[in-house]
């Protein structure tokens, strides 16, 4: 819907600057889509692993998805138009404007990519189906109404949908209600990024771009300690394992 509208209301350059930085902004999320199943199932299907067991597996991935997602989101809302020209050249700076706007998704869409395959995984097509259904209603009617002023505003509208509709969704109909975590577990692992998210939203819409740092900082700083927990507990099982 949001290449329909574009490709309708501005044209051919207006178009091909939205999805060159759609398509850069949506690269990581593409790379690690493909090794979500590959980790996940086994831990699932495994049963010589308790249901807490399993949960602390799906938890430390989860965070841990999330945390590798969180650095090139960074990069991306810091510096757009030096990316661009840097892979493009000057005739494609354009794709920066959209590009900072666009990479806030990337904080949140790890835990969309994770619930669709835990929808799979245990069986709860049902759900993911409601699920998609609000949220694809949400997310395109608040995009056709964003084209109609701007390019810009279509994303605002696209990430207002993400992060007060879809995302909070999946939360209550994914992870609390099908995957069985807690609401305690769920900010635990989500909370900094939707917060970093909210920040960087609010901070872009009010043109505020010389305090992007101060989040940019936060999120980078939990997103490494995170990585390194990764590591621990990886370790850790490793050295019970051998005991």
């Amino acid at each position: 819907i949001d290449n329909l509208w574009v490709g309708k209301f501005y044209g051919e350059t207006g178009l091909g600057l939205y999805n060159r930085a759609y398509m850069l902004m949506s690269m990581p999320v593409n790379v690690i889509r493909g090794h979500i199943n590959t980790v996940m199932y086994p831990v699932i299907v495994n049963k010589s692993l308790t249901k807490q067991e399993i949960k602390t597996e799906m938890i430390h991935f989860i965070k841990l998805i999330s945390a590798v997602l969180s650095f090139p989101a960074i990069v991306f809302i810091l510096f757009p138009n030096r990316l661009s020209v840097f892979l493009w050249g000057e005739n494609w700076n354009g794709v920066g404007e959209y590009l900072g706007i666009l990479s806030i998704a990337l904080l949140l869409l790890g835990f969309t990519q994770l619930s669709n395959s835990l929808y799979v995984i245990l069986r709860k097509e049902k759900v993911w189906l409601i699920n998609g259904i609000i949220s694809g209603i949400v997310v395109m009617a608040l995009i056709s109404v964003g084209v109609m002023f701007s390019i810009n505003a279509m994303i605002y509208g696209y990430l207002a949908a993400l992060l007060f509709v879809s995302l909070p969704l999946t939360f209550y109909l994914g992870y609390y209600r099908s995957f069985s975590f807690s609401l305690r577990e769920i900010v635990s692992v989500a909370g900094y990024n939707y917060v970093g998210a909210i920040t960087f939203f609010i901070l872009k819409l009010m043109a505020l771009d010389a305090l992007l740092i101060y989040p940019a900082v936060f999120v980078a700083g939990v997103s490494l300690l995170r990585v390194i927990g990764y590591v621990k507990f990886l370790n850790a099982e490793k050295n019970i394992v051998n005991e």
